[in-house]
C-alpha cells in the first residue's frame, strides 16, 4: 500500500506519529467526531477510518518514507489546529466506506456468513452492536436494580438515620450530620415530588411503611441512580478505548457487583454518591477525548470541561469521601498543565489555566456552598425546646432556631449566689455539665461515686444551683434571704446538683479514662432547715460552716493575648478586691479546685456505654490553657429579680457565614472523632479495612421473615484488586524503560499533548 502525501494528510486528517521499538514508523488515523464509529472493511487489516471516511495506509519500510509525514504531523500538533475542512473526494470516498457495511446483502447471505457479520460488526464497534449492547445493559441494570424494590415494605438497616433526616428536610426541622447536605436534599427533594410528607418517624429498622406514601418512590429513584451506573461505566470505557468488547466487559463487572446493587435499592447516601463519581469520571473521559480530537476550547472541549467541574461539586456535596474524586482530578488537570507549560506559548498556558481555574474550582465550589445555604435556609427551626439535634452547637448558632431556648430568649443579666444555671464547656461541640443517678462500676476504685458527666444535650440533669462557699445555718434551708450577690472573677462557690442533691467534688483518684486527670463526682448533700440539721455530712473538720475543700471552686477569668487564652489570671484577693461581673453566655471561665488546684475539665473522651451510657468524661486537670477548660453559662434564672434582657444583647447570633464555618469545624470535629464501641468492636460482623479488598465476610441489614446482607461479589472485587496491583506494577516498569532510555529513542507522542 502506498504512503499518501504529508501535506494532503495533513490537511484532510488527524494524525498521530508513532514510533515502535523498531525505530518503523506508523501512521495511524484516530476517529475525532463520532461517538459510534463507522465500521471497516473485513480485509483492512491496518487501515483506519477517519471522520470524513478516508482510508489511510498505515505499512511503510524503516521509516524513510513517512519521515516527512511525521514532520508535518508534529508540526500540525505543535500549532494546537485541527483540519475541519472537508473535500468532496473525501466525502465520496465517506459513502463508499458507509456502503461496505457488514449487514448488506443480510438475506441473501448464509447462517455461517450472518455470524461472521455480527462478529466483524461486534468486534469492530459497529453502531448496530454498539447500540445494541447499551440497550440490553441498561435494561438489565433497570431490572435488577428495580426488582423487589418494595421488599421489605419497612426500613432497613442506615434508613432509619437518612430517612429521617429527610423528613427533617421536608418538615424544616434543624439536624446535625457528619455529611454534607447535597446528597440528602437531592434525596429530599424527590420524596417530596413523590408525595412524601415527611411523616414517616423511621425510629427504627423494621417499622412498617404501611400508610406513608412517598417512600418507595425515594427508593426508586436510588434504585436508578444505581441502575446509571452500569450505562456509565460502558461510556466511561468506551470514551477511552473505542472497543466494544472492552466496554461490554466493563457493563457486565458493574451490572454484576452485588454490593453496588444493594447499596443503591435502599434510601442511603451511596446512590447519589456512586452516580456523581461515575458521571465525574464519565466526563473527565470525555474532557480527554475532546481535547485530542475536535482541539482545546472547541463546544466539546467546554461542555465536558464544565460538566466535569459540576459533578465534581455535586459528588463532594453528599459525602466528604468524594475528595478522592477530587484528587483524580486534580492530578489529571496537573499533569495537563505541566505538559502544557512546555508545549503551549505564554498567552496559550494562561488561557488553559483560566478555564480550569474556572470551571474546576470555581463550579465545584459554587455547586457545594449552594447546598450548604439551601440546606441553612430550608433547616429554619428545632424539633423541641430541648434542642437535642442542635446541641452540640454554639450558643450563637442556637439563637438563630425557632423553638430553640435561646431563641429569642429573655435572662437576667445577673448570675448571683442562690441562682439556677446551667454550664456548657466553651470547646466546640462542648458537653453541658451533667449529673445522674448512675455511680462508678464497681469492679473499680471508684465504685459507689455519682458520676459528673458531659451530655450533649439539653437536659434537667443540666441545672445546678450556685451555692456559698461557707454554709449558713441561720438560713432557712439554707437559701440566701439577703439581697442578692453577683458572681464575680475571683470569687469561690459550689455547685449544688438539684435533681439528686449533691455538690460537685473532686477525688484525689485518677480519672477513669485520662488517669493522669483528677476524678470529679458529686457527693450527697441535702438542703435543709436549721432546725432539723444535726451534723452535715460533708464536714471533715470541727467547724460545721466550713465544707471540705475539695467541693469549693473559684471562678477565674483566662488572661487573653491576641484573642486566644493564654491561662489563668491572678484572681482577686483580700475582701475589698472585686473582679469583673460573670455574664450569661458572654464570659468565658475557669473553675479551679480550691483543694488540688487544677481546673474542671473536659476530657474529650467518653465513658463506656454499658456504665455510664457513653456520655462524655469531666475531669479536674492541671492544664489551665485549654479550651476545654472554659466553660460559660448558658441559661441563668435569678430567683431574686425579674429584670430580663435579651438573650441577642449579650451575645450576637450568627451571621450565614458564621454558621456555614461552625458547621464544617463541627463536621470535621466529629468525623475525627468517631470510634467504635466495645460493642461494635467485638460484634461478629465488626469489619476491618483487611477484609474489604477481600470480601472477608458479609454484613447483614435485615432479618425478618428473610435476610439482607451487604456482600460484594467476591470475582467482581477480586479482579478489580488484581488489576489495580497490576496497574501499579505497570506504571513503575514504564518507569523505569523510560528512565533507562534515552531521548531520542522515545517517542515524540508520549510527551506531546495533541489538541
Amino acid at each position: 500500500m502506498k504512503v499518501q502525501d504529508n501535506a494532503t494528510t495533513a490537511e484532510k486528517v488527524n494524525i498521530d506519529i508513532a514510533t515502535t521499538d523498531a525505530g518503523t514508523a506508523v501512521v495511524a488515523t484516530t476517529d475525532a467526531d463520532s461517538a459510534v464509529p463507522a465500521t471497516t472493511n473485513a480485509g483492512a487489516a491496518v487501515a483506519t477510518t477517519t471522520d470524513a471516511g478516508t482510508a489511510v495506509a498505515t505499512t511503510t519500510d524503516s521509516g524513510t518514507a513517512v519521515a516527512a509525514a511525521a514532520d508535518a504531523a508534529t508540526d500540525f500538533h505543535e500549532e494546537n489546529a485541527v483540519a475541519t475542512d472537508t473535500d468532496p473526494a473525501a466525502d465520496a470516498n465517506s459513502s463508499a466506506a458507509r456502503a461496505h457495511m457488514p449487514y448488506q446483502g443480510w438475506f441473501k447471505k448464509t447462517l455461517l456468513d450472518k455470524l461472521d457479520a455480527v462478529a466483524l460488526d461486534y468486534w469492530s464497534g459497529g453502531s448496530v452492536c454498539w447500540w445494541t449492547t447499551l440497550v440490553l445493559v441498561s435494561v438489565s441494570s433497570l431490572y435488577t436494580r428495580l426488582y423487589g424494590i418494595s421488599q421489605p415494605h419497612a426500613v432497613v438497616w442506615d434508613e432509619t438515620h437518612f430517612g429521617k433526616m429527610l423528613s427533617w428536610y421536608i418538615n424544616g426541622t434543624y439536624f446535625f450530620d457528619v455529611h454534607p447536605p447535597g446528597g440528602k436534599l437531592l434525596l429530599a427533594l424527590l420524596g417530596w415530588v413523590g408525595g412524601y410528607n415527611g411523616s414517616h418517624p423511621f425510629t427504627s429498622p423494621g417499622l412498617s411503611f404501611e400508610g406513608y406514601h412517598g417512600i418507595l418512590f425515594m427508593r426508586a429513584a436510588c434504585a436508578v441512580m444505581g441502575a446509571a451506573l452500569v450505562p456509565m461505566a460502558f461510556a466511561c470505557v468506551w470514551t477511552m478505548t473505542r472497543r466494544l468488547p472492552t466496554s461490554n466487559l466493563a457493563a457486565i463487572l458493574a451490572l454484576a457487583d452485588i454490593g453496588s446493587l444493594t447499596l443503591t435499592k435502599f434510601i442511603l447516601l451511596d446512590a447519589p454518591l456512586l452516580f456523581f463519581m461515575m458521571a465525574t469520571f464519565l466526563s473527565l473521559c470525555c474532557l480527554d477525548r475532546s481535547s485530542n480530537s475536535k482541539g482545546a476550547f472547541s463546544r466539546t472541549w467546554w461542555a465536558s470541561l464544565v460538566a466535569t467541574g459540576f459533578f465534581l461539586g455535586c459528588v463532594v456535596s453528599v459525602k466528604f469521601v468524594g475528595l478522592f474524586t477530587v484528587a483524580v482530578v486534580g492530578l489529571y488537570t496537573a499533569s495537563q498543565l505541566w505538559q502544557l507549560l512546555a508545549l503551549s506559548t505564554t498567552r496559550e498556558f494562561l488561557m488553559h489555566l483560566g478555564a480550569r481555574g474556572l470551571c474546576l474550582i470555581f463550579i465545584p465550589v459554587a455547586v457545594y456552598l449552594s447546598c450548604f445555604f439551601v440546606h441553612d435556609a430550608r433547616l429554619y427551626k428545632t424539633f423541641s425546646s430541648a434542642g437535642s439535634e442542635e446541641a452540640a452547637l454554639s450558643p450563637e448558632y442556637q439563637m438563630t432556631l425557632q423553638g430553640n431556648i435561646l431563641h429569642n430568649a429573655n435572662f437576667s443579666p445577673q448570675v448571683v449566689y442562690g441562682g439556677l444555671i446551667t454550664l456548657r464547656n466553651d470547646h466546640l461541640a462542648g458537653p453541658y455539665l451533667h449529673s445522674h443517678n448512675l455511680t462508678y462500676p464497681h469492679t473499680s476504685a471508684l465504685s459507689g461515686l455519682q458520676q459528673v458527666t458531659g451530655y450533649r444535650a439539653k437536659d434537667h440533669n443540666n441545672y445546678f444551683r450556685i451555692l456559698y462557699p461557707l454554709d449558713d445555718p441561720d438560713s432557712a434551708g439554707q437559701l440566701y434571704t439577703d439581697g442578692p450577690e453577683s458572681i464575680r472573677d475571683g470569687d469561690f462557690i459550689r455547685l449544688y446538683h438539684v435533681l439528686t442533691n449533691s455538690t460537685v467534688a473532686v477525688s484525689a483518684q485518677g480519672a477513669y479514662v485520662v488517669s493522669k486527670h483528677k476524678l470529679v463526682y458529686a457527693e450527697p448533700y441535702t438542703l435543709q432547715p436549721p432546725e432539723y440539721s444535726t451534723v452535715n455530712p460533708l464536714l471533715d473538720t470541727s467547724d460545721l460552716h466550713e465544707p471540705p475543700s475539695s467541693h469549693v471552686w473559684q471562678v477565674v477569668m483566662p488572661r487573653l493575648s491576641r484573642g486566644k487564652t493564654e491561662g489563668l489570671q491572678q484572681p482577686n484577693q483580700g475582701p475589698e478586691s472585686h473582679g469583673s461581673a460573670i455574664l450569661p453566655l458572654a464570659t468565658r471561665f475557669s473553675l479551679l479546685n480550691l483543694k488540688f488546684g487544677c481546673v474542671l475539665t473536659w476530657s474529650l473522651e467518653k465513658l463506656d456505654s454499658h456504665w455510664a451510657e457513653g456520655q462524655e468524661e469531666i475531669t479536674c486537670s492541671k492544664s489551665t490553657r485549654a479550651q476545654e477548660a472554659l466553660w460559660r453559662i448558658e441559661t441563668n434564672f435569678n430567683p431574686y429579680s425579674n429584670f430580663s434582657i435579651r438573650a441577642s444583647n449579650l451575645v450576637e447570633p450568627l451571621s450565614a457565614w458564621k454558621r456555614l464555618k461552625e458547621t464544617h469545624l463541627l463536621m470535621q470535629w466529629t468525623n475525627s472523632h468517631l470510634k467504635p464501641d466495645s460493642k461494635e468492636r467485638f460484634s461478629p460482623f465488626y469489619h476491618r479495612p483487611w477484609m474489604w479488598p477481600i470480601v472477608y465476610k458479609s454484613q447483614p441489614w435485615y432479618d425478618v421473615n428473610y435476610r439482607i446482607v451487604l456482600l460484594g461479589n467476591p470475582i467482581v472485587i477480586w479482579l478489580s484488586t488484581g488489576s489495580l496491583l497490576a496497574a501499579v506494577l505497570l506504571l513503575i516498569q514504564r518507569a523505569y524503560h523510560r528512565r533507562r532510555s534515552s531521548c531520542k529513542q522515545l517517542s515524540h507522542r508520549k510527551f506531546a499533548l495533541h489538541y
